[in-house]
């Protein structure tokens, strides 16, 4: 049954939208800066979101990083992440 489900899906071109979303990423490394272009040959990438202590400070205040640093990178690339998907939905 699952069998015919994949099938059917792939003739009706229903097959979900899948976006590898790269987080918490050390630009500083080398495995850091690869990573988006190991991940693109496997499909479609999303800006990613790399790893701050701004971002931990946020969740601790109870706020979206938006509210606690607006003009922080972390704000920018979740802004960024969120424009993506937008589009690509």
């Amino acid at each position: 049954m699952a069998k015919q489900a994949q099938i059917q899906r792939k003739s009706l071109s229903l097959l979900p939208k899948i976006i590898m979303i790269p987080s918490k990423i050390r630009a500083r490394t080398n495995i850091g800066r690869e990573l988006p272009e190991v991940l693109g040959k496997l499909g479609d990438v999303a800006p990613g979101i790399s790893e701050r202590i701004v971002i931990v400070e946020a969740a601790m205040s109870s706020k979206t990083i938006q509210q606690y640093s607006p003009n922080s990178l972390s704000s920018n690339e979740f802004m960024n992440l969120s424009k993506f998907v937008l589009t690509y939905l």
